[in-house]
């Protein structure tokens, strides 16, 4: 296993699923203390490449609040909010949030959807066209959805040719 893995379920098991257990919803993870409790030596770039990782926030089911400190460091913290898991995740599945925005003429400006156990959509009007955004927590894609052939419906055809199991006419 990868020195990098091992970082991750080092502290997804000795820090996350403890402080999950415990009721927290946030945890603060300092690198020093970290690379103190592995035990290593002279390796404290490879514990802040392995937490700055998307893959590590994906895994442990956390979201980035803030990072705090110079780019590899002991002194470098991650302040992290535990998204619900288990149980409580199951009870998630489900649309938790709606938001519409309206300018002051009461045209839609801004339509947001929360859903599942994090996830969200949004329609937005920006720069005299439309904007799709959709991501999982911190990470996702924006399309253009302003014009018929435009870049979203590029991306539908993308995605139905990769995915043909999952298309609909």
């Amino acid at each position: 296993m990868k020195l990098a893995d091992q970082i991750r379920r080092h502290v997804l098991e000795e820090y996350i699923r403890p402080s999950r257990r415990g009721g927290r919803r946030q945890i603060t993870i300092r690198a020093g203390d970290v690379h103190r409790s592995m035990e290593l030596e002279n390796r404290m770039p490879a514990v802040c490449s392995a937490l700055d990782a998307a893959e590590f926030y994906e895994e442990a089911g956390v979201t980035l609040i803030q990072r705090s400190g110079p780019l590899q460091s002991s002194t470098v913290e991650w302040s992290l909010r535990l998204e619900p898991a288990g149980e409580e995740a199951l009870s998630m599945v489900k649309i938790r949030e709606v938001n519409v925005e309206r300018d002051e003429a009461g045209n839609y400006k801004q339509v947001q959807l929360a859903f599942g156990p994090h996830y969200f959509v949004e329609l937005v009007t920006e720069e005299g066209g439309v904007n799709l955004y959709v991501g999982a927590t911190h990470h996702g894609f924006k399309a253009d959805a302003s014009e018929v052939n435009g870049e979203l419906e590029r991306f539908i055809y993308e995605i139905r040719e990769r995915h043909p199991e999952n298309a609909f006419d």
